[in-house]
């Protein structure tokens, strides 16, 4: 019963506090069978990464795109430049073929079902004019 009552508490602090590090962090596998890491970064911004083909790959990914936004959530910047610094620094979200590894978007919930969402933009700086215009 102990780690029952452990496991409510946990949860209950999990929904009041918004900000955990724990929320908003998942990876999903697609319909095509590729794996995708996606953070929530706050602010209706998400970045994700490209498809993994292993689960180990897309963990690697996560990881990555967690450190990403704690570089973020680190800065006293305002938010759009924190997302366009922490994108310069954290050089392992390139490939070597200077290809984009990861892609943000804006997404937002009106209503149970009726969600808005940017399209995807492999340029931090695309995504966040996109994140200000909606």
């Amino acid at each position: 019963e102990e780690w029952m009552l452990k496991k409510k508490n946990v949860q209950k602090a999990a929904s009041e506090d918004k900000s955990s590090t724990l929320l908003g962090a998942n990876i999903a596998k697609g319909l095509n069978g590729l794996y995708v890491a996606e953070v929530y970064c706050g602010h209706h911004l998400y970045v994700q990464s490209r498809g993994c083909r292993l689960l180990h790959e897309a963990v690697q990914a996560l990881s990555q795109l967690v450190q990403f936004r704690a570089s973020i959530r680190a800065s006293t910047a305002p938010f759009e430049h924190a997302c366009v610094q922490a994108f310069k620094t954290n050089l392992e979200l390139h490939l070597a073929d200077d290809s984009p590894e990861c892609s943000f978007r804006t997404r937002f919930t009106l209503a149970r079902g009726l969600r808005i969402s940017s399209p995807l933009q492999n340029d931090p700086v695309l995504a966040l004019k996109d994140w200000r215009q909606l």
